[in-house]
């Protein structure tokens, strides 16, 4: 895993068109999920239809906790939150996924995620947009407003044709890494 500062590597993001943003409910303190392993990755991607927006990070790196500040800027205005004590379903869900020796398999291994800072984006299990070592969160932002026009149908067709395949060859690996209960013997 290395650190970027200057370079990026990405993935070509859509056409952007100019859209205003919803208004930010006002006292809303953002709702970002924490991610530590596949198996929670997944169940976060499964659990609803809307699109994930993901960040990797570690904590000690300069450039993500400037990100991170980015990022949770971008989940209040754009994202499910908290005001007045009640739950407000935005566009689309926010998580982040911290680097950390207990996490070094899961990121680095599974998900080939070669460096932090970086911001993915989801449909379903699809992978949309992707972008490593990306100092904020413009073209995110961009992406995520250029695809909201889309349906769903429309979403998984542009996911299968721009989606990497990683997440689900490591979802694939790991689905046999459990106990096999059928086949044993009593």
């Amino acid at each position: 895993l290395f650190f970027t500062n200057d370079e990026t590597k990405s993935s070509p993001a859509p056409a952007v068109t100019a859209k205003a943003s919803p208004p930010i409910v006002k006292g809303k303190k953002p709702y970002i999920t924490k991610l530590s392993s596949l198996d929670e990755l997944k169940y976060f991607l499964q659990e609803d239809d809307r699109m994930a927006a993901i960040k990797f990070y570690a904590p000690w790196c300069k450039t993500c906790q400037r990100l991170g500040l980015q990022f949770t800027r971008l989940a209040t205005e754009l994202g499910d939150g908290i005001a007045s004590r009640k739950m407000v379903e935005g566009q689309l869900r926010f998580a982040e996924v911290a680097y950390s020796p207990q996490t070094n398999h899961f990121v680095q291994d599974q998900l080939q995620v070669q460096a932090v800072p970086t911001l993915q984006l989801y449909h379903g299990f699809h992978k949309l947009w992707q972008r490593s070592g990306t100092k904020d969160t413009r073209d995110l932002r961009d992406t995520v407003l250029t695809l909201e026009s889309k349906t769903n149908e429309e979403l998984l067709i542009l996911g299968e044709e721009q989606d990497d395949g990683i997440l689900q060859l490591a979802i694939e690996d790991t689905m046999f890494d459990q106990p096999d209960f059928l086949n044993e013997e009593w």
